[in-house]
């Protein structure tokens, strides 16, 4: 399926301009590099995330691109067929324990029609978030939310026939923390209502 380019393109990545965004190369805009695993290599891979074999081993699936795009110059193209293994791409994220963390994701999808399509937003292996169903462009924006370990590993993956996933514009920014007079406060007009 071919997508033209969008407006957004010479305006630059979102994600960069998102205040406190802990991914790096958020917006895939630092290009494609080679990445090899065992005996795959891909010449398209996305600079600082990691990648496993499988999508090395099928690099034409899954691949920095240049269209479509939800903004900047390049997204990520990602997704093996249904009956492979699913390729990842994940990033370790610093962060403050026990703070809550908003997730924010661009997705588009390339496929139609098929019943075993899906895409994984996970933190630490576990699934936040699972896309089965999309219908191409514009992007749709994805949102979740997680409680902050210290160090937390956001991992994407994800399995389609016959096309792929693009995946753009991740962001990973802590939520606001109270203001100490407007929690006193809060606490000082709760404690007023009990009495």
């Amino acid at each position: 399926i071919a997508f033209g380019p969008t407006a957004a393109m010479a305006a630059g990545s979102i994600c960069a301009a998102v205040a406190g965004n802990l991914v790096t190369d958020c917006g895939f805009e630092q290009g494609p590099t080679t990445s090899t695993i065992g005996p795959y290599t891909n010449f398209a891979a996305p600079i600082g995330w990691s990648l496993n074999s499988a999508f090395d081993q099928y690099a034409g699936y899954n691949q920095v691109v240049t269209n479509p795009i939800n903004s900047g110059t390049y997204a990520l193209k990602i997704g093996d067929d249904d009956n492979e293994t699913a390729p990842t791409i994940s990033q370790v994220i610093t962060d403050s324990p026990g703070r809550t963390y908003n997730a924010t994701f661009y997705l588009a999808y390339g496929g139609a029609g098929d019943s075993g399509a899906y895409f994984d937003a996970q933190i630490n292996g576990t699934t936040d978030k699972m896309v089965t169903s999309l219908v191409g462009l514009p992007y749709t924006v994805e949102h979740f939310t997680f409680t902050g370990t210290g160090s937390d590993t956001l991992t994407f993956t994800g399995n389609t026939n016959p096309n792929e996933w693009y995946l753009d514009d991740v962001s990973v920014v802590a939520n606001p923390v109270p203001e100490p007079s407007a929690a006193w406060m809060l606490m000082f007009g709760l404690g007023g209502l009990g009495a």
